[in-house]
C-alpha cells in the first residue's frame, strides 16, 4: 500500500514525452494498492562453494519477468565472483494491482565481483555489464554489515548512455546510498521485516538494475565463513 508521496511534482520538471526505464516512477507511486513483489525462486548449492538461483513472477514494483544467477563463493575466501541476466517486462502501473505488463523485453545481465576486506565488515563489489536502458557500463560500490544485520550501502554506476535533463547537462552517472534495518527481533513484526531507505536520482533510464528479490550473495551469506567465524562464540553459547 502506498501511503505518501510526492513523486509528481518530477512531473513539472520531466522533459514532455520522456520516455525511459524509470522516468515513469510516480504514476507507480500513485497507485494505491499493488502487488509488489510475487514470486517464486529455486536456490541450490551445486557445491560448497558454488550455488545457483532461478527467480520468475512480479520481481518488483516496475518489473516482471525471469531471471537466474551463479555465485562461486569458496569457503575461507575473502572473494566471490557470479553472473546474473534477466529477461523482464515493464508493468503497467494503470492495470489492476499492477498485474499486467507491456509486451516489450528487457534484457540485463551483469558479471558481478565481490571482496571481503579483512577484519572489517565491509564488502567491495564490482559489476559489469548491460543494464535495463540496454545502456552497457559498471557499478563500484562498498557495504557495511553491523552485528545487528543492519547494512548501509553507497554505490555508484557509469554508462555509455548519457541523460540530458531539463538544464540541458548531460551525465553518465548513477548512484546512491541504501540503509536497510531489519525489524525482525521485533515482537508481533514478521522475519525478514525492515525498514529501507535510499537516496539518489529518481526516475532514471542510466544504469538502472532489476532489484533483486534473492541475490545469492546476501542468501550465503549467513553461512560465509567471515559470517560464521564472528558469531562462533555465540554459537557455542
Amino acid at each position: 500500500m502506498n501511503v505518501k508521496d510526492n513523486l509528481s511534482r518530477i512531473k513539472n520538471f520531466r522533459l514532455p514525452l520522456f520516455q525511459g526505464v524509470r522516468s515513469d516512477e510516480f504514476d507507480f507511486a500513485e497507485r494505491r494498492f499493488a502487488i509488489d513483489r510475487l514470486y517464486t525462486s529455486w536456490l541450490q548449492s551445486l557445491s560448497p562453494s558454488t550455488h545457483i538461483g532461478i527467480t520468475a513472477g512480479y520481481l518488483e514494483e516496475m518489473y516482471s519477468g525471469l531471471g537466474g544467477e551463479i555465485l562461486y563463493r569458496p569457503f575461507g575466501k575473502t572473494f566471490a565472483i557470479g553472473a546474473e541476466s534477466w529477461l523482464a517486462k515493464k508493468r503497467d502501473p494503470f492495470s489492476t494491482l499492477n498485474r499486467d505488463s507491456f509486451k516489450e523485453n528487457f534484457f540485463t545481465g551483469h558479471v558481478n565481483l565481490f571482496y571481503e576486506l579483512p577484519n572489517t565488515d565491509f564488502t567491495v563489489y564490482a559489476k559489469a555489464g548491460q543494464y535495463l536502458g540496454e545502456d552497457r557500463g559498471g557499478t563500484l560500490g562498498i557495504k557495511n554489515r553491523f552485528d545487528n544485520g543492519t547494512s548501509l550501502e553507497g554505490f555508484v554506476t557509469v554508462t555509455n548512455l548519457a541523460y540530458e535533463d531539463i538544464f540541458g547537462h548531460k551525465t553518465h552517472l548513477d548512484g546512491g546510498i541504501k540503509l536497510n534495518i531489519p525489524l525482525g527481533n521485533i515482537p508481533f513484526i514478521p522475519d525478514g521485516s525492515a525498514f529501507r531507505l535510499r537516496t539518489g536520482p529518481l526516475a532514471r533510464t542510466v544504469g538502472q538494475v532489476i532489484d533483486h528479490p534473492q541475490p545469492l550473495y546476501e542468501v550465503t551469506e549467513p553461512i560465509s565463513y567471515r559470517r560464521l567465524s564472528q558469531s562462533w562464540t555465540e554459537v557455542l553459547d
